[in-house]
C-alpha cells in the first residue's frame, strides 16, 4: 500500500521545489533501460532535478526509482489553495474534498484558521503521514478570481459566468436555482420575470400590483451588496433589462439569514436558493406565453428553468500541477455527483427523461410544423442542453465539458442503440434564418467528435431546426429568452 500511495503522491505533488544537500544519485527507468547519475539539485514531490554530466535534468519522479544517501526519504505534502464563494467554499466544497480523501484511501482532518479560512489535512491512512493540504479561503466571486490571478489560489470559486479566456478555464462544478419566495401564508402563487425585475428595481411597491387581494408594502429582502449570489440576481434579472436595483431593501449576511427573515414576513419577497429555501415557500414562474416554470431536478439538469444558478470552478488556462489535476479529475467522478445532490445542489450527470412535448407547442403553430421527432411516439430528451449567447452559435469551454460528460454516458450505454437527434432552437427575437442550423451543427460535430474520442465511431446524429417553435420558456422577458437559445439531444 505505502509503494503505492508513495507512486501516487509522486505524480500528484504540486508545490514549490524542495532544496535538498547536494548529493550524488542515481535514477534508474522503470523497465531498467537506463539510469541517471548527478548531484541532486531539488525535489518537488512531483520531479527530480539533477546535475549531470550532459547538463542539468528534470526527471518525472513517477517514472523512476531513486538510489543513493541523497535520495528524499520522505514526500513533502501537496498544497492547493481554492478561493471564492462561500456558497461553493462552505457548503459544498469540504464534502467534496474529503469525498476525494476516502477516494485516495487518505483520511481528512480540519485546520481552522479563521472565520472562512480552513484547510483539509489530507493523511496517509496507513501511516498517518501528511500527504496533501487544502486549503478554502472564502473571501467572495470577485476576491477569489483575483486571488487565481495573481497566484495566491489555485482554483477560484465563482457564481459569476465568464467569457472564454485564453488564460482561464471554466468548469461547471454543480446547479443550485434562484426561487422568487414569500412567507408560507402569502397568497399568491405565481410571479412572471417581468414582474419580478419590476419588483426588485422598484417599479411594483404594494402586493396588488401582483394580484393579492390584500395591499401590503412589498419588502425586498436580498443579499450584501458585493456577494455571488447578489451579483448573479442582478445579472440575470436587472441588467438584461436595463433596470437599477432598487434602494430600499433589507440586505441578509447569508442564505440561510434571508429565508428565517422572509419566512415570518407577510409581505416580503426575496429570491431563496433551492438549496436552502427553509421554510418559505417558492413562487412558479409564470409567462405571458402560458408557461409555467418550476426549479424541480429535471428542469435545473436541462437548463429549462429559466433561473438556475451554475457553480463555476475556475483555473488558469496551463497545464494543473498533479494535485489539481487530480482533484478536478475526481470532480467529475460518480461519487462526487451522489455528494453534490447530497449536498442539496443537481449534478450535470446526464439523464434520459420524457419530456410532454405536445405541451410546449405553440398555439398558433399550424399542423405539422413540428418537426417528425416530437410528434413520434417512445421518444426521449436527454437532459443535456447547450445554451447560447444572443445571434451566437460558438461552443464555450461548460458546453464542450457537458459534451464530453454527454459522450462518457453514450459510451457506457445511455442511448442503448438508440439514434440521436440534435434540435437547434432561436429565441423569437433572433431573426437569422440558418442560426438555429448553425447551432445544431456546432453540437452535433462536437459531440461526434468526443463519442469518436470513446470508441464510438458510428455516432451519427441527425440535425434539425425547429428554429423559434417548442419554446422552453416564455420569450417576455430576457432570462426566458436566454432559456431558448439551446440546443437540445433526443433518443428515439
Amino acid at each position: 500500500m505505502r509503494s503505492v500511495m508513495r507512486s501516487w503522491l509522486a505524480a500528484l505533488c504540486a508545490l514549490a521545489a524542495l532544496p535538498l544537500t547536494a548529493g550524488e544519485i542515481t535514477l534508474h527507468a522503470e523497465d531498467g533501460g537506463l539510469a541517471i547519475a548527478g548531484q541532486l539539485l531539488s525535489y518537488d514531490g512531483a520531479f527530480y532535478t539533477v546535475e549531470t554530466g550532459m547538463g542539468t535534468l528534470t526527471v518525472h519522479a513517477d517514472r523512476v526509482r531513486c538510489d543513493g544517501a541523497a535520495c528524499p526519504q520522505e514526500i513533502p505534502a501537496a498544497e492547493l489553495t481554492l478561493a471564492g464563494d462561500p456558497l461553493i467554499g462552505a457548503r459544498l466544497m469540504p464534502r467534496l474534498i474529503e469525498g476525494f480523501a476516502r477516494a485516495r484511501d487518505m483520511r481528512a482532518y480540519r485546520e481552522i484558521h479563521d472565520v472562512g479560512d480552513t484547510t483539509h489535512v489530507l493523511l496517509d491512512a496507513a501511516t498517518g503521514t501528511a500527504r496533501a493540504r487544502l486549503r478554502t479561503t472564502l473571501t467572495g466571486s470577485d476576491s477569489g478570481l483575483i486571488a487565481l490571478l495573481d497566484g495566491r489560489a489555485d482554483i477560484a470559486m465563482s457564481l459569476a459566468k465568464l467569457d472564454d479566456d485564453d488564460d482561464l478555464r471554466v468548469r461547471r462544478l454543480a446547479l443550485d436555482a434562484l426561487l422568487p419566495a414569500v412567507a408560507p401564508g402569502n397568497a399568491v402563487a405565481a410571479i412572471t420575470l417581468p414582474r419580478l425585475s419590476d419588483a426588485l428595481a422598484g417599479n411594483i411597491d404594494d402586493w396588488t400590483a401582483l394580484e393579492r387581494a390584500t395591499p401590503g408594502a412589498l419588502v425586498l429582502h436580498l443579499y450584501p451588496e458585493r456577494s455571488g449570489i447578489q451579483h448573479a440576481i442582478e445579472a440575470q434579472l436587472l441588467g438584461p433589462e436595463g433596470l437599477p436595483l432598487a434602494e430600499d431593501v433589507q440586505r441578509h449576511a447569508g442564505p440561510a439569514a434571508l429565508t428565517a427573515a422572509l419566512a415570518q414576513d407577510a409581505d416580503g419577497l426575496g429570491l431563496a436558493l433551492a438549496s436552502q429555501q427553509g421554510e418559505t415557500r417558492a413562487l412558479e414562474l409564470a409567462g405571458n406565453c402560458g408557461r409555467v416554470a418550476r426549479a424541480h431536478d429535471i428542469a435545473l439538469r436541462s437548463g429549462d428553468y429559466p433561473l438556475a444558478l451554475p457553480l463555476y470552478l475556475i483555473t488558469r488556462a496551463e497545464r494543473l500541477d498533479p494535485l489539481a489535476r487530480d482533484f478536478v479529475a475526481f470532480l467529475d467522478s460518480d461519487a462526487a455527483a451522489r455528494i453534490i445532490r447530497r449536498a442539496g445542489f443537481v449534478d450535470f450527470e446526464p439523464r434520459r427523461f420524457r419530456d410532454p412535448v405536445h405541451a410546449l407547442r405553440l398555439p398558433d403553430a399550424p399542423p405539422g410544423a413540428l418537426p417528425g421527432f416530437a410528434e413520434a411516439p417512445g421518444v426521449d430528451r436527454i437532459t443535456t442542453t447547450i445554451r447560447f449567447e444572443h445571434g451566437a452559435a460558438g461552443l464555450d469551454s461548460p458546453a464542450r465539458d457537458a459534451l464530453a460528460r454527454l459522450a462518457d454516458a453514450l459510451a457506457e450505454g445511455l442511448h442503448g442503440r438508440r439514434e440521436l437527434v440534435v434540435a437547434g432552437f432561436t429565441d423569437a427575437t433572433e431573426t437569422d434564418d440558418g442560426l438555429a442550423g448553425r447551432r445544431a451543427a456546432e453540437v452535433g460535430a462536437a459531440l461526434r467528435d468526443a463519442a469518436r474520442m470513446r470508441g464510438l465511431t458510428d455516432l451519427a446524429p441527425e440535425i434539425v431546426t425547429p428554429g423559434g417553435l417548442m419554446p422552453a420558456a416564455c420569450d417576455d422577458s430576457a432570462a426566458g429568452r436566454a432559456t431558448n437559445r439551446r440546443v437540445e439531444i433526443w433518443l428515439r
